[in-house]
């Protein structure tokens, strides 16, 4: 269960906040539009930051599944856990391990975007987009 919501959750954030950031950024500063490269890179920090923040509640709970005993005895299903780690831990629970899944996704997410622009720059220069 945690597992799927994790990965639903991180792919329906990461992409729309690459893009908002990426026209937000050309936007308010036009000039930007002469390094895509470093736009998409600023872009592509945050987008990972944004997947990791929706992402770790779902790899806390999925650890904590993973650890329990195997009768199952602490938690019922990962919605539970979900409720018990909020109700005793709060938000900051849910935090558990942030720097490290961003230290990880972050560096991904800013390769696969910054690759992704630099092909995009080289085949515009090609003639291939248009």
């Amino acid at each position: 269960d945690a597992m799927v919501m994790r990965v639903g959750m991180g792919s329906s954030v990461q992409l729309p906040v690459f893009t908002l950031t990426k026209e937000a950024i050309l936007d308010r500063w036009p000039q930007a539009r002469d390094w895509p490269i470093l736009v998409s890179f600023v872009s592509s920090m945050l987008a990972g930051a944004g997947a990791v923040t929706v992402m770790n509640p779902w790899d806390v709970v999925t650890t904590r599944m993973c650890n329990q005993p195997e009768d199952g005895s602490v938690y019922r299903s990962s919605f539970d856990c979900l409720r018990k780690t909020y109700v005793a831990e709060g938000l900051a629970g849910f935090a558990k391990g942030w720097w490290a899944h961003w230290f990880r996704l972050g560096p991904h997410t800013t390769y696969c975007f910054v690759f992704l622009e630099a092909l995009k720059v080289a085949a515009d220069r090609a003639g291939v987009l248009q």
